[in-house]
């Protein structure tokens, strides 16, 4: 792989690692400001500014990337511009129309939730979709081109113009008095000024370099172009949200099946919900690195270089199961101070620990589904997340009225692995990529071994120092400190145990186009 699409991966996922860890980090400060009541209303809305967020930074621009990339490969560079003004259009008449639908129809929405008070809320997070347009063409053109510095750079001011927005006018909100709804609000309002930031970051970089005067050159039709970003850009981002799309089916099937009252079933929601920004951290490195691949991937798929494809495409599998893989570990080993650290206490940890069994299939799903789309087979990803989506609302409906929040959890990892089994599959016919640890699972398993040893021996001794001591402070040290310990340790045994070939590592780290794997 050349060494300017290594550039735009680690910039991309840098960014998306960064942009994450503010998620996180203004969640935590959230949760304590408004309680698990205020969380249970923020993360009821979360599920539909999210769409909005991942339909602008990956489904649509995924799809514009691809078709601009294969224009400036054939040296069509007026095709590719003219990509750029009829995808604009034809997105900004799909947001307008759900801009309409959502503010219109949150009062009934709300009410099939089984909250009213929601719509208040959800009227707010309407004005996100009318920022796509924008963000997305703007963002897909330039990976088309191989630039992923605008893509990072908007994402990083989106996410802290949101995360500043939400925490000061929550504090404001609860200052004030005047609840948990209105703290959603203005959740909604911070995710709509994070979107208009964006924006504004990349018309600035579109007139710098006169993206915006486009020379006329081969015409794509607006049906060609509605098809391309219909079964392109929403199949990836329906791929690519399969996590969001979760979330949005346990806030209209959680609540209404606990069989508790309103008031209780809201503290379950949000004690179960702690579980989402964890496992969005890990996923959104896997679609992040995935994304930048795909301009490449689809040049090469292009061309027929079969071999560049494979490689490719087992490196990609093989990181997913390396990292995912030691984030389930990890987090299993550290759950409870963990949770104390980030919520302030440990309720729900043994669900937590549940979850987090999603960051590996959800990794591997997510980042399968990338690939397939650079070989033409976006629908069956497609298909292949509404099968999940599918079952994960039948399992919620058998589960949760039998195991509460706990049945939700088991109901997510069960769907998830059945997606990613199915894209795996898929990918392994077109690549025979996807069985790729079959000459190292040992290694890792080793890797593994390790750093699950190193973390009991620090949690060990941080428990024998200060027996039965679980404040909020104690807690941070003993899982932060496990983190580092154990991730040193992690990562250290991959590259001693040759984990990763040397051409692997030279890639990594020079850029250089990697040659067959040993």
């Amino acid at each position: 792989m050349t060494s300017s699409v290594w550039r735009g991966a680690l910039i991309l996922t840098g960014a998306a690692i960064a942009v994450k860890i503010m998620s996180v980090l203004y969640r935590i400060p959230y949760q304590n400001i408004a309680g698990d009541l205020g969380f249970y209303v923020y993360q009821q809305i979360y599920p539909f500014f999210a769409g909005a967020v991942f339909l602008a930074a990956y489904g649509f621009p995924a799809a514009i990337s691809k078709l601009v990339a294969v224009r400036l490969a054939e040296r069509r560079t007026g095709g590719a511009e003219e990509v750029f003004v009829r995808s604009f259009l034809v997105l900004a008449v799909f947001s307008g129309a759900v801009f309409v639908l959502l503010f219109g129809g949150a009062p009934w929405i709300s009410n099939v939730m089984g909250d009213s008070r929601l719509a208040g809320p959800l009227k707010t997070v309407a004005f996100s979709f009318l920022f796509i347009p924008p963000i997305a063409v703007i963002r897909g053109f330039f990976q088309g081109n191989d630039q992923m510095s605008p893509t990072a750079v908007s994402q990083l001011f989106e996410q802290s113009v949101r995360a500043a927005l939400i925490i000061g006018l929550t504090v404001y909100v609860v200052f004030h008095g005047m609840g948990p709804y209105s703290a959603g609000m203005a959740a909604g309002i911070g995710s709509s000024a994070g979107m208009a930031a964006a924006s504004v970051v990349l018309i600035v970089y579109a007139f710098r370099n006169r993206v915006l005067f486009c020379q006329k050159g081969e015409v794509i039709s607006f049906a060609a172009m509605v098809k391309v970003l219909t079964v392109d850009g929403l199949a990836f981002s329906v791929s690519s949200l399969g996590l969001v799309l979760f979330l949005l089916i346990d806030t209209f099937t959680v609540v209404p099946l606990l069989g508790t009252s309103l008031s209780e079933a809201r503290v379950q929601m949000g004690v179960y919900d702690r579980g989402y920004p964890v496992v969005q951290l890990a996923t959104a490195a896997a679609i992040s690195f995935t994304l930048a691949f795909v301009p490449e991937m689809a040049r090469a798929h292009a061309r027929g270089d079969r071999e560049f494809v494979r490689e490719k495409s087992r490196l990609a599998i093989r990181l997913c199961f390396a990292f995912g893989a030691a984030g389930v570990t990890g987090l299993a080993l550290i759950v409870r101070p963990f949770n104390i650290m980030l919520f302030q206490d440990a309720s729900g940890s043994q669900t937590l620990a549940l979850f987090g069994v999603t960051m590996l299939f959800s990794m591997i799903a997510m980042t399968t589904a990338g690939l397939l789309q650079a070989l033409g087979e976006t629908r069956r990803t497609f298909y292949h997340t509404w099968i999940g989506l599918i079952l994960k609302g039948a399992l919620n409906f058998i589960l949760i009225p039998a195991f509460g929040i706990f049945g939700a959890a088991t109901a997510t990892v069960l769907a998830f692995a059945v997606i990613a089994g199915l894209n795996g599959l898929t990918l392994h016919k077109r690549t025979e990529a996807f069985f790729a640890l079959s000459g190292s699972g040992r290694k890792l398993l080793a890797a593994l071994l390790l750093m699950a040893g190193v973390v009991a021996i620090w949690q060990y001794g941080w428990a024998s120092l200060f027996p039965g001591l679980e404040s909020r402070l104690f807690a941070s040290i003993k899982a932060l400190g496990a983190v580092v310990a154990g991730a040193v340790a992690y990562l250290l045994a991959l590259l001693r145990l040759g984990f990763f070939s040397k051409t692997e590592l030279a890639a990594f780290s020079k850029g250089e186009k990697t040659k067959r794997s040993a």
